[in-house]
């Protein structure tokens, strides 16, 4: 399942060295992204996870086509609440104009439940030898091999 999100109500941008706050409103409903300029965003839109849901999520092909570039983690973990935190450059020599509930990405979710929760393996075990995972043996690090019982290989 898919879903388009929207630029937030407050941007964070840098004026002299110092991080200001925009806030939009009524009568403040687009703000001039100057060229070369790094702002920092949040989506409108509130995300609340489960432990059996992943996202993964992308910038809108308009952000491209008027040289803007979205900054992000591409990925959503289980459990997440809140706003998508990100930020926008303007790769352009222009200023350009973005407004207030613009769509500004995509993202899709996962049920990931058939992959959780994985079990950690015992040290003695071929499986033990054999299995990594990212980071530590957590109880819900999803693992970077999986093992068969049936033919005894490990596949990545």
């Amino acid at each position: 399942m898919g879903y388009y999100f929207r630029l937030g109500a407050q941007i964070l941008y840098r004026d002299r060295n110092e991080w200001r706050v925009f806030l939009f409103s009524e009568r403040r409903s687009h703000f001039e992204l100057k060229a070369d300029q790094f702002i920092r965003i949040s989506s409108a839109e509130q995300f609340v996870l489960g432990n059996s849901t992943m996202g993964i999520f992308g910038q809108s092909s308009e952000l491209t086509e008027r040289g803007l570039q979205l900054i992000h983690s591409p990925y959503i973990d289980p459990y997440f609440s809140g706003h998508l935190k990100m930020g926008i450059k303007n790769l352009t020599e222009s200023t350009i104009i973005i407004e207030w509930a613009q769509i500004i990405g995509k993202v899709s979710f996962f049920d990931i439940s058939d992959t959780y929760p994985v079990e950690k393996p015992e040290s003695n075990s071929i499986i033990g030898k054999k299995f990594r995972t990212l980071g530590t043996y957590e109880e819900n690090t999803p693992p970077l091999f999986h093992y068969s019982q049936d033919d005894g290989v490990v596949y990545e």
